[in-house]
């Protein structure tokens, strides 16, 4: 997707228009995108979060270029009530609004581009990101003995993830003592090498 073909962000303007309207709004698939690559809540949170970081300067021009947005799109008002209220002619007040627009569809690409390395690191894919939220806690210590357990190490954990060295879990019957659940191996996470799999 290339938003900057067209200078006047027409796609932008019209998330932008939509913001009094959350439930029409997660209709738009560049909304749901937007929602889907900032893990939102819902759309009209992920935009306002775009529109935040890309207006996020405490300078007057910055805070012009937010009370253009958030005045006249959020809340509702007329283009010239918004520029009476900031002491602004019509023609300034829709050059901020323009600069405004420009730079949220600049964060907004930046939002949605996926490169597949950043700074010789590699950038997770958006489902990954989401598993690693949900991935299971590797403890670094057994609970009774404190031996280290690195996240490669043998180690035994409940459904819970109480977690305890083979040897302890061995001396207890593979019965969990907190909970009374089934100890059973816990999975060894492979730490993958970047710079081999660049190559």
């Amino acid at each position: 997707m290339l938003l900057s073909v067209n200078r006047r962000h027409p796609e932008i303007r019209r998330l932008l228009r939509l913001l009094r309207f959350p439930i029409q709004l997660e209709g738009e698939p560049l909304a749901l995108r937007l929602r889907e690559a900032t893990e939102a809540e819902s759309a009209l949170d992920a935009i306002m979060a775009v529109v935040r970081k890309a207006l996020s300067g405490s300078g007057e021009i910055n805070q012009l270029m937010r009370a253009a947005i958030l005045s006249q799109d959020l809340d509702g008002n007329k283009a010239r009530r918004v520029a009476a209220s900031l002491g602004l002619s019509i023609r300034s007040y829709f050059r901020y609004r323009s600069a405004a627009v420009e730079l949220i569809a600049i964060a907004v690409e930046r939002e949605l581009e996926e490169p597949f390395m950043v700074d010789g690191q590699f950038r997770l894919e958006q489902h990954w990101r989401k598993k690693l939220k949900e991935a299971l806690a590797m403890k670094p210590n057994c609970e009774r003995c404190g031996t280290t357990l690195s996240e490669t190490d043998a180690a035994t954990i409940c459904s819970y993830e109480c977690t305890f060295c083979p040897n302890c879990a061995a001396s207890m019957r593979f019965v969990c003592p907190n909970c009374g659940g089934e100890l059973l191996a816990r999975p060894r996470r492979i730490v993958i090498d970047a710079r081999k799999t660049a190559s």
